[in-house]
């Protein structure tokens, strides 16, 4: 029994008070084994692996051995889509009533982690676009994830409030041979839309996620708006003639043909960021002949990119002149109609989301073998890490860390967690002193001194 879990201390107290969310239909003992592990993901340094965690950290604060850690990875009752309802519900719970009408965001991306070996389930020869080991193909998994960003209320240096956008990653899913990582994100998406049926909801991805099936499937949701990057040589077709009355034969479908290369097709009467904009209405073919607005940009070398929205922008529920961000809040009415390419800026959040927790909380450096054991430790890391966004907003104790960075607040956490084990251990040797009173009154002195101690 770990009596670091179950000491009064106020910062333990609040990690397991938050987790418990997550733990609270699992047994006891499977519970603790979770929350220590994620008290060392906090604590150490870098997680390396649970044997590494164990040697320096669990077997300090416990008395399991370290095989209940891996028993624990392997056979939790858990799906990533637990973990993924869980962390959405909570995230939603943290928007004010101020802000209810406000839309939130989905973005997904997908991310793959190198491997040494080949005794990893599912592991394989992969194609590495960002060869992160300079090859183009590695030997690796591939997740796909979710990030959901919510509306908050922030004071904005005491003066006027803002609304402030955070991001927070919601959960991890390894691809396999038996399915692909479109039915993947869409199976998370239908997992939590259920969670969002009263929000206008804006989903933003990459032009690898831009297929005509993956957008059918997440168009059954009525209340989701997309915008995406899709490639540029996606077919697209004027808006279909207006039919004469009298004229013979079945009215069109759609116009003609358009050419994203062609500046007769699109007009690039704006500028944006640097780079030259067109806009225009058109029929998509990915998404299923719907109506769309169209956006091209260019730049001076004449590289272009496609987004498309299939959201009017005039219809985005969003108290622009509140916003936070510089962007986002300085749009003017001649500027509307870009405003989904400032919006899809968003999604940028998901990359950052990988770069962090890639160095700064291990999440590659994962041990176990099995599907279900890796899996269940990505997802432990992904809430140890949405915790540091949530918790400031969440806990009156985080509060000053509404503007911190995740790793500022976790190493905050593992000098508190740190102080608290040590404080722990002293008092249990010191209780087994046969004239222990002078010590435990000093004792008794320095942890009255810690307000942050039990």
């Amino acid at each position: 029994m770990s009596n670091l879990l179950y000491s009064k201390n106020e910062i333990v107290a609040s990690i397991k008070k938050h987790f418990s969310t997550y733990f609270s239909s699992l047994p006891r003992p499977t519970q603790e084994n979770l929350l220590l592990l994620i008290i060392g993901m906090y604590t150490m340094e870098s997680f390396d692996s649970v044997r590494s965690c164990f040697t320096h950290l669990l077997k300090k604060a416990s008395n399991k051995s370290l095989n209940a850690y891996y028993r624990t990875l392997d056979t939790v009752s858990l799906e990533p889509m637990d973990f993924i309802r869980n962390t959405a519900a909570i995230a939603l719970s943290l928007i004010p009533e101020a802000l209810a009408k406000e839309p939130v965001f989905l973005c997904t991306d997908d991310t793959l982690i190198p491997k040494d070996g080949t005794k990893f389930e599912f592991v394989g020869k992969l194609h590495d676009h960002a060869m992160h080991t300079g090859k183009l193909y590695v030997n690796g998994h591939n997740f796909v994830s979710l990030m959901l960003c919510i509306p908050v209320c922030i004071n904005n240096n005491g003066h006027q409030m803002k609304i402030r956008y955070i991001p927070i990653p919601l959960g991890y899913q390894m691809k396999t041979d038996d399915n692909t990582k479109l039915e993947l994100v869409a199976d998370m998406i239908d997992n939590i839309m259920e969670l969002m049926a009263d929000k206008q909801v804006i989903f933003s991805f990459d032009c690898w996620f831009a297929k005509r099936p993956f957008i059918t499937r997440i168009q059954q949701h009525k209340n989701i708006g997309i915008i995406c990057n899709a490639r540029i040589d996606s077919v697209l077709y004027k808006l279909p003639p207006t039919q004469k009355t009298g004229k013979r034969g079945r009215p069109k479908n759609h116009g003609d043909q358009l050419d994203t290369y062609d500046d007769k097709d699109f007009d690039f009467n704006h500028h944006k960021d640097g780079y030259r904009v067109a806009h225009r209405t058109v029929i998509a073919k990915i998404f299923n002949m719907q109506e769309v607005h169209a956006y091209v940009t260019k730049t001076t070398s004449n590289s272009r990119r496609l987004f498309l929205c299939t959201i009017n922008p005039c219809d985005i529920h969003m108290g622009c002149a509140w916003q936070e961000n510089f962007l986002m809040r300085n749009i003017g009415s001649t500027d509307m109609e870009l405003y989904p390419l400032t919006l899809y800026r968003l999604r940028w959040n998901i990359e950052v989301g990988y770069y962090e927790q890639k160095t700064f909380w291990s999440l590659g450096k994962y041990m176990v073998r099995s599907k279900h054991s890796i899996e269940t430790l990505l997802n432990l890391i992904n809430i140890a890490y949405a915790a540091m966004r949530i918790l400031p907003h969440k806990n009156n104790v985080f509060k000053d860390f509404r503007d911190s960075s995740p790793q500022e607040i976790r190493l905050f956490l593992s000098e508190q967690i740190i102080t608290q084990l040590f404080l722990v251990r002293i008092g249990q040797k010191a209780m087994k002193l046969k004239n222990a009173e002078s010590f435990l009154s000093s004792l008794y002195k320095l942890v009255n001194q810690l307000s942050y101690a039990a």
